[in-house]
């Protein structure tokens, strides 16, 4: 006979055990470099903690990313030779520029709706890569868009996130370095990016810094820094997403960001925020754990495959999202990073924990 009253007693103890699993683990231990932290019953110190949290924001969750196994990614790869147009870089940095130089030098700046002989021309909305190089080897020039358009793809299928972004008169894109963990400024049409110091930006980034007085700013030309100063923008918008083979832009989801035209923000008030969320990386959380910290790792990886994690400098190895780090006194070092399908690695989390 069916016990409704005691399947009722049964969900609430269910539910009862669920929440009190749920309230008796253990919270993560924060940690930032210079902090003296307790570790299974040790003392310990934070050497260094570098780690990209994970971020999520009302635009990343509308944001649609390239897949691995799109037939136009391997097609646009291969019959272009992109591996080797970036293969006498030696950093990442270097080998997004020269995918940049390239898609800079695949057309003639021009009118696409331009005829070529006798043939009418109405290509000023395309956005196919594949389609866009046809055309370019029959003479049809493009404007900023095309370019754009065609980093974005030869980005995607190299397994790199390149996004682009725009305004009325002007189209540019956004690569995520792995090499910097941050996006990075990269203008195809001009065949650009933009660095403060030594270290490549964002466009957002580059506008407060002018808006501050930075000093340090330069524009990267063929890998060259210049003396010309960076292109200004009050307001622009973010396409979220990168699938323009199949798709085309989803404008319609875009994010306008109005760059605040202020020295410094009030606390709070920062719209780079909702787009500057990092992604490829290896977040990583730390609870107890009798033997020292129970890790987990979480990202933001568009093609994820896996993570990689090495102890004290050993060797890399495959890993689910938790681990174990076991400690042990003196030095510790862990490292973590996320490889996509691609087998291009995220940038590498490092937490240094000196133990007594």
């Amino acid at each position: 006979m069916f016990d409704e009253g005691g399947c009722m007693r049964w969900r609430w103890i269910l539910v009862v055990i669920v929440i009190s699993s749920v309230f008796s683990r253990a919270a993560p231990i924060q940690m930032k470099e210079g902090d003296s932290v307790v570790v299974a019953g040790r003392a310990a110190r934070v050497v260094r903690y570098d780690v990209l949290p994970y971020i999520e924001t009302s635009f990343s969750r509308v944001c649609v990313y390239d897949r691995y196994d799109n037939p136009k990614l391997a097609e646009l790869r291969t019959k272009y030779n992109l591996e080797k147009v970036v293969s006498e870089g030696d950093t990442e940095l270097e080998k997004q520029s020269l995918l940049m130089a390239w898609a800079h030098r695949a057309f003639e700046f021009g009118d696409p709706t331009a005829p070529v002989g006798d043939a009418p021309a109405n290509y000023a909305g395309l956005r196919n890569a594949l389609q866009i190089l046809e055309l370019a080897k029959k003479e049809h020039k493009f404007f900023c868009v095309q370019y754009a358009s065609l980093l974005v793809s030869a980005s995607a299928s190299l397994g790199w996130i390149c996004r682009p972004l725009g305004h009325s008169t002007h189209t540019w894109t956004e690569m995520w370095s792995n090499q910097y963990g941050r996006w990075v400024h990269f203008d195809p049409t001009g065949n650009y990016y933009w660095v403060k110091g030594d270290v490549p930006i964002d466009t957002y980034t580059a506008q407060r810094c002018l808006l501050s007085g930075a000093k340090d700013l330069a524009v990267i030309v063929g890998g060259k820094k210049t003396d010309r100063e960076i292109r200004k923008y009050a307001a622009y918008s973010y396409i979220p997403n990168t699938n323009w083979l199949d798709a085309g832009p989803a404008y319609g989801k875009a994010y306008r960001l109005t760059v605040p035209q202020t020295a410094s923000l009030p606390e709070g008030e920062d719209p780079g925020k909702e787009v500057l969320f990092p992604l490829n990386q290896a977040a990583l959380s730390c609870e107890e754990h009798p033997e020292g910290l129970e890790v987990r790792i979480r990202t933001m990886t568009p093609n994820f495959k896996t993570f990689l994690v090495r102890v004290d400098g050993k060797e890399w190895q495959e890993q689910g999202e938790r681990c174990v780090w076991k400690l042990h006194g003196g030095k510790n070092t862990l490292e973590a990073k996320s490889v996509n399908l691609f087998g291009v690695e995220g940038y590498p989390s490092t937490v240094v924990l000196e133990v007594k």
